[in-house]
Parts: structure tokens; sequence; C-alpha cells
């Protein structure tokens, strides 16, 4: 595990791929972000998220908008700006 990826192993929803994180439905959406907020390194995982300008999903308890205002806030430049998850376009240009 490298140093960016320890916190990954006390995530909350580690485990959970019965949860859409990246395009959630509005059920998996309430479910991801009450699971981020009593997550033990939910901190670990916004702040990882909004530095590296993750274009998709929940991530810390924030959307890709949440996110966006954050970094706007600390001045770290927008998310990536990325076709839609799922879509084939994604796939094609980014394999």
């Amino acid at each position: 595990m490298g140093r960016t990826d320890a916190w990954r192993s006390q995530a909350a929803c580690r485990g959970r791929h019965d949860l859409d994180w990246f395009d959630p439905s509005p059920a998996d959406e309430a479910t991801c972000r009450a699971m981020c907020a009593g997550c033990p390194v939910q901190s670990e995982c916004m702040a990882e998220a909004v530095s590296r300008g993750e274009p998709w999903g929940i991530w810390g308890g924030l959307d890709v908008s949440e996110r966006a205002q954050l970094a706007t806030v600390l001045d770290l430049g927008l998310p990536r700006v990325l076709p839609a998850h799922g879509t084939n376009s994604r796939y094609a240009k980014h394999g």
C-alpha cells in the first residue's frame, strides 16, 4: 500500500461494491453520504479527492460540485473535466 492509500484500509466504504459511488442514484447518494459522515477517514478521503481534482462521485461526503467549491475556496483549481462516468467516450478516451 502506498502512502496515499494507507487510509483506505480504514474507510467505512471499503468493500461496499453494492453502492454506486461514482454516479449514484438519489438513494445510493444518501447512503454514501451517511456512510461518509461516520467514517474515521472522511477528511483524508475528501482531501485526496479535492487535491487531485476527482471528477466523479462521492468522496469524503462531497459530490463533484461541492468539491469544486471547496477547491475554489482553497485555491486548488477545479476538478478535471472528463466525460460522464460510464459513457463510451470516457472509455474510448481514457481506457
